[in-house]
């Protein structure tokens, strides 16, 4: 009997150690309140890159789809000991454009520069002549520390922008209440993703005399994933529908989705990566006529020396006794794959506007399937550029600068 009872409390014993031990399980795992917000160094390089695809109706009726690529790049110059942790960005954005037959390529259409402020929380201070970024102030963190289940609202900013039969429209700009709410963390390669989700609508009436748009409205809902740790997004997920009725009585309405991803990297040490890439050119033969320099928006080389010119004159074609030069290049950008690399082809003037930009977008494309036939290997994108004759390296007044405008650029980006 006695042994019988010293089982029974070893059972119970037992029973109550496995409850105490799931109770501290359950403690240890419950999520803590954290404090969401940006984390900004100096000198980082954040990229952003955007994927939309939508459809169009014109007055209900389906007219296209369209597939939009986007990105920014931004560098922290400064963060400022103000109490907030507000950071002086320089940031980029990118219009670019997918080519037909060439996936691992992307066309760079155009850029627009603007410095801006962003504090710890997400607000933002942006030039009143910017039109971007588009949407301003989302994320907006609060100053608590929060945990999921959490809800909480900050007022955001869209700011749109149109082009209508050739003419500019706007900006025009509207604040819209966001909502936000914190759906649960979720642990991906060792870190911790929060799941934030993001609504809002917006109804702007534009009340100009003699504006093309009446109205903007419309509503989107986003999943953020935020890096609890490093105070930085991972990605966003976002599906929209935005209506835009015009003054003459069409309405034009866009739905889709969107994709964006992040990713952060140090400035390009400008000096540094030119010398490497100078010393490794001089020590291999046959690259005569390689120039590496480096300049506000990295470390540009260019191809072009008199008769090691790469390309005959209204011609994209590189003659296989000069490819050497680019394979050596070849290896040399393989350090570097997470930069972006921006490929622009000039020529001589010489023929029509148009012929011209066809030519020089040919010339980098041609140089781009030597230096990178499967594409890039790492997250640095590859955009090629087609400068036609508007950025002259030499007189034309010669056959000796004619040809040096028969040139490609590479330029290695943060």
């Amino acid at each position: 009997m006695i042994y019988f009872k010293s089982i029974v409390s070893s059972v119970v014993v037992l029973i109550l150690f496995s409850i105490s031990t799931l109770q501290a399980q359950e403690t240890t795992e419950k999520p803590q309140p954290v404090l969401l917000q940006f984390r900004q160094e100096k000198g980082e390089v954040l990229h952003a890159e955007s994927v939309v695809n939508e459809s169009v109706f014109i007055n209900g009726i389906f007219s296209h789809d369209a597939v939009i690529g986007e990105s920014s790049v931004s560098i922290i110059r400064d963060v400022r000991q103000d109490g907030e942790g507000t950071a002086v960005l320089d940031t980029t954005f990118r219009t670019e454009e997918r080519i037909n037959g060439l996936p691992s390529f992307l066309k760079w259409v155009s850029s627009e520069n603007v410095r801006l402020k962003r504090d710890a929380r997400g607000r933002m201070d942006v030039p009143a002549d910017a039109a971007r970024p588009v949407l301003r102030n989302i994320p907006v963190f609060p100053e608590y520390p929060v945990q999921p289940g959490d809800s909480w609202t900050a007022d955001a900013e869209e700011v749109h922008l149109f082009r209508i039969s050739g003419r500019q429209a706007g900006p025009y700009r509207g604040e819209i209440p966001a909502s936000y709410e914190y759906i649960e963390n979720i642990l991906s390669d060792g870190k911790t993703l929060a799941r934030i989700l993001i609504r809002y609508n917006i109804y702007l009436p534009i009340t100009g005399p003699g504006e093309p748009v009446r109205f903007v409205s419309g509503r989107s809902e986003q999943n953020l994933y935020w890096d609890v740790e490093q105070g930085h997004p991972v990605s966003r997920s976002e599906d929209f529908e935005f209506l835009m009725m015009m003054s003459n009585g069409v309405v034009q309405e866009f739905r889709g989705h969107q994709e964006v991803s992040y990713r952060s990297a140090m400035e390009l040490n400008r000096e540094e990566v030119s010398g490497s890439l100078r010393r490794s050119l001089n020590s291999t033969p046959g690259t005569a006529g390689i120039t590496v320099i480096p300049v506000g928006e990295g470390v540009l080389l260019s191809l072009e020396d008199g008769a090691n010119v790469l390309f005959e004159p209204e011609s994209a074609i590189i003659p296989e006794e000069r490819i050497s030069r680019l394979l050596t290049l070849k290896s040399l950008l393989e350090r570097y794959p997470g930069r972006d690399i921006l490929i622009t082809g000039h020529t001589a003037h010489f023929g029509t506007e148009q012929g011209r930009k066809t030519l020089s977008e040919e010339r980098a494309a041609a140089v781009a399937a030597v230096l990178f036939p499967d594409g890039r290997r790492g997250p640095g994108k590859l955009y090629i550029r087609g400068a036609g004759s508007d950025e002259p390296a030499a007189d034309e007044g010669s056959e000796a600068g004619r040809a040096a405008n028969r040139r490609v650029e590479i330029l290695i980006l943060d």
